[in-house]
């Protein structure tokens, strides 16, 4: 190739760097006439992935325009880059070879460890850490609380009072409907179980995990387990006998109880049916009852 572009010089020198030629990748790269930013930043990964830190940080030295505002910075994003893709020991070599290290390069480590199922290394990280944050504190409490170990999340929670949540209940209420709104019931489950003090929230939450779930059997458990029921209760249980074809039970209970707040959305009940995948003459002539019952048209 007589005449060689920067295109041609990067795919040269990237193609020893991707095979672990790093010595060859650097020849090339300082032969090259013309550096772009794929050039630079090319380098510096394969540094960086190859372990020789001390090249990356010369490297990032003899050039005054990254487009990042420090070497912390950069290291802290490959750290997160690392941690995200569960190269926990890769990411952990890369921080502990940083002298100084912000809260966010602490976070990125912690929340690895915490998002890997490494609670205890989470944990040691956190006690270590000389500034907390919002982040710091949510980060090993979700740990806490992902991996089982409630009375571990309570004693954190316990710790600090300025959490952004009312209580331990409303936070632990939110956990629940997150576990199960992503379907992670048994999770949900075991979170709920180890309440010793339930509010309506928490249950609600439960019940309606189980009733968007299709576990109609289990969200009417919860239902008739619940000391203190409200509108959220009654129709998140209805709309999963609607939803789920149990047109009797779901009349049943209407008629249990005498003060539906029947001038709210039925519009879902409609939704509801029409979605449902158990269409017969018996669940048609129930649902128009339930619409004139309602007063829906």
């Amino acid at each position: 190739m007589p005449e060689k572009n920067t295109v041609s010089w990067n795919a040269m020198w990237s193609g020893y760097a991707q095979n672990g030629f790093i010595r060859e990748a650097r020849d090339i790269f300082y032969k090259m006439p013309n550096k772009n930013t794929i050039s630079w930043n090319g380098l510096l990964a394969a540094y960086v992935q190859n372990g020789r830190i001390n090249d990356a940080r010369q490297l990032f030295d003899s050039n005054s325009d990254w487009e990042v505002v420090s070497w912390n910075c950069l290291k802290g994003g490959y750290v997160k880059r690392y941690a995200q893709n569960g190269d926990l020991s890769e990411a952990r070599r890369l921080f502990d070879s940083m002298p100084e290290k912000d809260t966010d390069s602490w976070n990125v480590m912690l929340l690895g460890y915490a998002q890997n199922g490494f609670v205890k290394e989470a944990r040691d990280l956190f006690y270590k850490m000389p500034n907390k944050n919002t982040i710091s504190w949510n980060g090993l409490l979700a740990g806490y609380v992902r991996n089982g170990r409630i009375n571990d999340a309570r004693q954190l929670f316990d710790s600090k009072s300025d959490w952004e949540v009312v209580s331990w209940n409303c936070l632990m209420g939110g956990y629940i409907k997150r576990y199960a709104q992503n379907g992670d019931l048994s999770k949900a489950r075991r979170l709920f179980d180890s309440m010793p003090e339930k509010d309506t929230v928490s249950w609600d939450a439960m019940l309606s995990g189980y009733a968007q779930n299709g576990f109609v059997q289990e969200a009417r458990d919860i239902f008739y387990e619940m000391p203190n029921k409200n509108t959220i209760s009654w129709n998140g249980l209805l709309a999963a006998y609607i939803q789920n074809g149990r047109i009797n039970d779901a009349r049943q209970l209407f008629d249990s109880k005498s003060d539906w707040e029947v001038n709210g959305d039925l519009s879902k009940a409609r939704r509801l049916f029409e979605e449902s995948p158990i269409r017969d003459v018996c669940t048609n002539s129930n649902v128009v009852w339930l619409y004139a019952e309602w007063d829906v048209g």
